[in-house]
């Protein structure tokens, strides 16, 4: 889908794919579409290697880069090419909007047609808001950048795992500029699960940690002291989480000890605190533009406290053994992700442990409260506030197990399926080009093989359905339909092709689940 995303693009360019798997099928792929395919005999300095290896190998003043897991849209050079028209310009940088809104990082309300994720706020509000200190980082991917900059500075980075901000850091200091473009160009795959999302996290945390060990940005020449500050809060955010684990445990030492962190009396802590929390959390919603949540940002920063408290060693010299790239296939199972939770499930124990202790220091047992009895009140709700949101974290991180190995679009097409005996109508409830759902009056024999047609908006295409799943819909308004869902081979590849082209077209509808989907088909 990367590569059909790319060959739609308006603008005349040249569409390279950059293979470190060196794999002989991806190479006869790009022959039969019609791309230029490049390998190297090893994976030394990972991503940025790869990157860097091509540049030696093309030309073209202006390079537009994409991971494997992002389509971009077909206005993408049309809408951002534009900014080169300075000279100074080295890259720009796009927002990076994701089409499976079913990960672990979005809170998606199907009914309502809502749908938020973890990385909105910095897409849509931090990165917009470093322009004007020209202090935009490149994110690695869904971005434009001037060759000519890139090798001014001896092309990516790659003493870091993280070659995309530490790239940045060196393009700005060597005075060239940037800019963060407010416009979807291109949708891409989120991480799908707690795994893949703890993956990204980490080498994220572990590649700031590096960058501030070996080029930190208060000591970078030729950065602007806004420049510095904005670098710096980017790297240091991770060091937030000992902040957050201290406060997370603050309840619980205070109900296990009865002694109160603060020497003062509970109404004058409540005239002060109360009004500082508020204003703070309202300061975050207005600034946020309406991307900041507070019970979910919350939940999530929760979620990352562990990954980022293990990153943060990396300052130290506990560099990362290997560079893993976020996984995009099927969960490994619960199994896997509640090694990764453990530490949550202690905190829970922990909490629930003190509550208890806290009950006891009330009633009395103890002989007696040390502090203020309404002050262990507070501390109680205090803990069960902490309660609620590891709860809500642990039940986002255990939900969010797929079996796929590709992501299925909620999208309604008009079929028709033929069984060999009858033709049955009906429409898709999910569809990719290697599996679908479709939802009939009747259900399909498990393992059968079905002829299905479908309606596209421009085009039928015809392939087969082995049937590995058959119930009852319990899709809203639909409950009265049999779903019937297997995986599904196109009968051409022409066919595949239309059904990825279709796809593409509706991603950005994606950020409107459901309603606009089922207008499109």
């Amino acid at each position: 889908m990367t590569i059909l995303g790319a060959l739609n693009v308006r603008y005349p360019h040249e569409t390279w794919v950059l293979d470190d798997g060196r794999r002989p099928e991806l190479q006869r792929l790009c022959d039969e579409m019609g791309v230029h395919y490049l390998t190297r005999s090893n994976n030394k300095h990972h991503k940025a290697g790869n990157i860097n290896a091509a540049l030696m190998q093309t030309n073209g003043e202006f390079v537009v880069i994409f991971d494997a897991d992002q389509v971009p849209l077909p206005d993408f050079i049309d809408h951002t090419l534009g900014y080169f028209v300075d000279e100074k310009m080295a890259f720009v940088q796009t927002g990076q909007e994701f089409y499976n809104l079913d990960s672990v990082q979005h809170k998606t309300n199907w009914k309502e047609s809502e749908t938020w994720h973890e990385q909105s706020l910095f897409y849509n509000v931090i990165q917009l808001g470093k322009n004007r200190w020209n202090a935009g980082f490149w994110c690695g991917s869904n971005s434009i950048m001037r060759r000519s900059a890139l090798m001014s500075v001896g092309g990516l980075a790659t003493e870091t795992v993280t070659e995309d901000i530490h790239t940045s850091l060196r393009l700005h200091a060597a005075g060239w500029k940037s800019v963060c473009h407010e416009e979807v160009l291109a949708m891409g795959l989120a991480p799908q699960d707690y795994l893949a999302f703890t993956v990204q996290r980490l080498r994220w945390g572990q590649g700031a940690m590096q960058v501030l060990r070996r080029e930190n940005p208060l000591f970078k020449r030729g950065l602007t002291f806004a420049q510095r500050i904005n670098y710096l809060a980017s790297m240091t955010t991770y060091f937030e989480s000992f902040q957050r684990l201290i406060y997370t445990l603050a309840p619980s030492i205070v109900l296990f000890t009865a002694i109160l962190p603060i020497q003062v009396g509970v109404l004058p802590f409540v005239i002060h605190f109360i009004p500082y929390f508020a204003l703070g959390m309202l300061a975050n919603i207005a600034l946020g533009r309406g991307y900041y949540k507070v019970f979910e940002t919350e939940r999530y920063n929760l979620l990352k406290m562990m990954t980022f408290i293990k990153a943060s060693f990396a300052l130290i010299g506990f560099e990362p053994k290997s560079f893993k790239v976020t996984p995009k296939s099927a969960s490994k199972g619960r199994s896997a992700i509640t090694q990764l939770i453990w530490p949550y499930y202690a905190l829970l124990a922990v909490m629930l442990l003190s509550m208890a202790v806290g009950g006891l220091w009330l009633a009395g047992v103890f002989g007696g409260a040390r502090a203020n009895t309404v002050a262990l009140a507070i501390t109680e709700g205090w803990t069960i506030y902490n309660l609620c949101i590891i709860v809500a974290g642990i039940r986002a991180a255990i939900q969010h197990v797929t079996r796929r190995n590709t992501y299925r679009f909620p999208v309604r097409v008009p079929v028709t399926v033929e069984t060999g005996t009858r033709t049955l109508t009906g429409i898709t409830a999910n569809l990719h080009e290697q599996g679908l759902a479709v939802l009939l009056s009747e259900p399909l024999p498990e393992a059968a093989s079905v002829r299905v047609m479908m309606h596209l908006p421009h085009k039928t295409v015809a392939g087969t359905l082995i049937v590995r799943s058959t119930h009852l819909s319990n899709m809203q308004n639909d409950h009265s339909l049999w779903y019937n869902g297997g995986p599904f081979t196109p009968d051409t590849s022409i066919a595949a092709d239309a059904i990825d082209e279709f796809l593409i077209s509706i991603m950005p509808q994606q950020m409107q689940p459901l309603s606009g989907l089922a207008s499109s088909a």
